[in-house]
């Protein structure tokens, strides 16, 4: 009677930590594999008498598959981009050599010099700013500023953007007014800082790996 109530035990821990392991999956497919294999082992200990020492294999055996897949489907490991994080010290420089070729195009907005202000974006380094600050954005999926950086990101390339789209109208002939391309561009200069500030912050934390978000 004993041997029959801790195995019932032990099958409703095993079903609801399948169940848990099951809703917290991102990958459909491989969670119903996991959990046949689960299914397998309960169905074997309940149709089949077994000793203690069988009992408690299988126990082991089915307490492990479950951690595994626990850990193996954590949503917080699996939602960095691992690949982006490890990129991000790297991506971080370029937005900082960026950052100081935006700085020196104050000459050319001074100036209503369209033309070269244009042409400065389609020149590296800021010609490779949209790709080193996705991969930023990308890298820091895990951490506590994720929102903010993609908020930043978003406003970042909109006023940069303004800023090209007004300078090819006044190349057409469009008169802007008195400062306007003034303000955009202190605009693109600002949310680029305020971009790096969260950036420099985000690829200072750790990558998390699976691991150790487990524990």
């Amino acid at each position: 009677m004993m041997r029959m109530n801790l195995f019932s035990l032990f099958l409703g821990t095993v079903l609801v930590s399948s169940s848990h392991a099951f809703l917290v999956s991102p990958n459909t497919n491989n969670d119903n594999k996991a959990l046949a294999a689960v299914s397998a082992t309960t169905t074997t200990t309940t149709t089949t008498p077994a000793s203690r020492r069988s009992f408690l294999q299988e126990f082991t055996v089915a307490s492990i598959t479950t951690a595994s897949v626990a850990v193996m489907f954590n949503p917080l490991a699996a939602r960095a981009d691992i690949t982006s994080k490890v990129a991000s010290s790297a991506a971080l420089r370029n937005v900082k050599s960026s950052q100081k070729s935006m700085l020196a195009l104050q000459e050319y907005v001074s100036t209503n010099d369209y033309a070269a202000t244009k042409l400065a974006f389609r020149e590296a380094p800021l010609s490779e700013i949209r790709k080193s600050c996705t991969t930023l954005v990308k890298g820091a999926e895990d951490g506590p500023d994720a929102e903010k950086m993609a908020d930043g990101y978003k406003a970042f390339i909109r006023a940069v953007e303004k800023m090209d789209s007004q300078a090819s109208l006044a190349m057409r002939g469009r008169k802007l007014a008195d400062g306007e391309f003034d303000k955009s561009y202190r605009a693109s200069v600002d949310t680029m800082q305020e971009f790096l500030v969260l950036a420099e912050e985000s690829v200072a934390i750790p990558m998390q790996y699976p691991a150790e978000v487990a524990e």
